[in-house]
């Protein structure tokens, strides 16, 4: 298994992996930093109790670095020694420092060592409180089993695969198996499986160029044919994604449209305007509902409506405080106060989408309209269209590599200024720190400069404020989509009747 099958999506340079997930996620930079100190120390002291603890760990670590598998749990016999190790140094270094102070004044030697003490613990401290934070967000088996459970009829015929809710077989025909991407989707619909749950935790080790068929699979996604890609942007999607051309023929329950960098002023001189408006326009008919995000809400809503986008004078860059403004179901269960991200040059202006007769949902002071809908739609036949100027969908470190790649373009020359640094989504320590780089930067202005860019340390302290109100509104949206797709088959079951 470990050398010969290998594990999809844990395979590569072991010792590599190690080392990145003990000094970023496991120990962090501080006890990483301890640890090894630890051992260097037990080296120099070559007692026999230090060499004990050190034997073990290096010899372990060499072992496990060889197969080409890797997973996070090898690490754990390595653990208890390494905290001894960083504990032993951590103590030594107290007493010296006390002993040291203490010569000429004790009280200063004690008050040094508790200073220095209280120093090495913030940023463990820190890392298990965010943990904390994480852990007690509800998790996403539960809210998926919930929703099973809630929705969808007792003898429905589900195919599940690993990682996912266990169902209740008495209530449900229940399918499982290791990967779905096993069999295409005609096979599971032959096998009379009307629903397939996948896990976030299987599907994102086959994204990646090693597992094509798989990877293809899971992003069985529709790509517009004129967006402006890199080459290997353009190598994954023809490998990964269908083309838009197996969509116009069909029909979706739902339809999530994502935006794109602007590259023109005026979005009719975009190179997938025909593209998007046509899909604008399908969607209008042959979806339950639809959601158009930043760019690509801004190019619903001048194709629907004629409303355009407005510059702003500076990019709106960072995390926003938003208030939820009236009753929506969409909104249901969030609180008033909700965080979103966004990353945009232009704005659509509320008085202009409130004369339009559009529903503003949540709105920020600093970025305006955040989210908002087309009202009355329950006495219409047309899709569900909702529209964030945000992007709630977005990861926890998606804003630091946006400002990542505009460093990049600056030293490329292809801006004039430096760019700004993201609102409201950095902590002090990762602001200074990114603020030395941009010094730096900027007296050796240098596209070599980037590779110093502290990706890991600025990635570490990032605090997802946003997802669990993303989560909410997105699993409203779901209910949403069953709700309708049930009256429309309660619909069809009495034409059906009637005949």
């Amino acid at each position: 298994h470990y050398n010969v099958v290998g594990n999809p999506g844990a395979e590569g340079n072991s010792g590599g992996y190690y080392l990145n997930y003990l000094w970023s996620i496991g120990f962090g930079p501080v006890l990483s930093v301890l640890a090894l100190a630890g051992i260097a120390w037990a080296l120099v002291r070559h007692r026999a109790s230090d060499l004990v603890l050190v034997v073990f760990p290096i010899a372990y670590f060499l072992l496990v670095s060889i197969p080409k598998v890797h997973f996070e749990r090898n690490l754990m016999p390595m653990v208890p020694f390494l905290a001894l190790l960083a504990g032993r140094f951590v103590a030594d270094a107290l007493a010296t420092l006390h002993e040291l102070i203490a010569r000429r004044r004790r009280f200063l030697g004690s008050a040094a060592a508790a200073v220095l003490l209280a120093s090495l613990l913030v940023q463990p401290a820190m890392a298990a409180i965010g943990d904390a934070q994480v852990h007690n967000q509800p998790q996403t088996e539960t809210i998926a089993l919930d929703w099973v459970n809630d929705h969808l009829a007792s003898g429905s015929a589900i195919v599940r695969e690993e990682y996912t809710p266990q169902l209740d077989a008495g209530r449900y025909r229940v399918g499982y198996t290791w990967t779905l991407s096993g069999n295409d989707l005609s096979w599971y619909r032959s096998h009379g499986f009307r629903y397939a749950i996948a896990s976030s935790r299987l599907y994102a080790r086959y994204l990646s160029p090693d597992y094509p068929a798989e990877g293809t699979f899971y992003n069985g996604l529709f790509a517009l044919p004129n967006v402006p890609h890199s080459d290997e942007g353009k190598r994954r999607i023809a490998s990964h994604y269908l083309s838009i051309k197996e969509l116009w023929n069909t029909s979706l329950d739902g339809l999530i449209v994502t935006g794109a960098e602007p590259l023109a002023a005026n979005l009719k001189d975009e190179p997938y305007w025909l593209d998007l408006s046509r899909l604008v326009d399908w969607a209008e008919h042959n979806t339950s509902s639809a959601v158009w995000s930043c760019l690509a809400a801004h190019a619903a809503m001048q194709h629907i409506e004629g409303i355009e986008r407005r510059p702003l004078n500076r990019k709106l860059f960072g995390v926003y405080e938003c208030s939820k403004v009236g009753k929506h179901f969409l909104t249901s269960g969030i609180s008033s106060k909700v965080f979103v991200p966004h990353s945009r040059w232009n704005n659509l202006r509320e008085e202009e989408l409130i004369a339009g007769g559009y529903q503003v949902l949540t709105r920020s002071e600093k970025a305006g309209v955040d989210t908002f809908v087309r009202p009355n739609i329950e006495s219409s036949k047309r899709s569900h269209f909702v529209f964030f100027q945000g992007h709630p969908e977005y990861e926890s470190a998606s804003l630091l590599f946006e400002y990542r790649r505009d460093i990049h373009r600056f030293l490329r020359h292809q801006g004039d200024t430096y760019p700004t640094m993201p609102e409201g989504y950095l902590d002090e320590s990762c602001i200074r720190e990114l603020n030395a780089f941009r010094d730096r930067v900027l007296k050796d202005q240098r596209e070599e400069s980037l590779a110093d860019f502290p990706v890991a340390a600025a990635a570490f302290t990032v605090r997802n404020t946003w997802r669990p109100a993303a989560i909410k509104m997105y699993a409203n949206w779901l209910n949403f989509l069953c709700a309708r797709k049930e009256r429309q088959w309660k619909q069809q079951s009495r034409v059906v009747a009637s005949k």
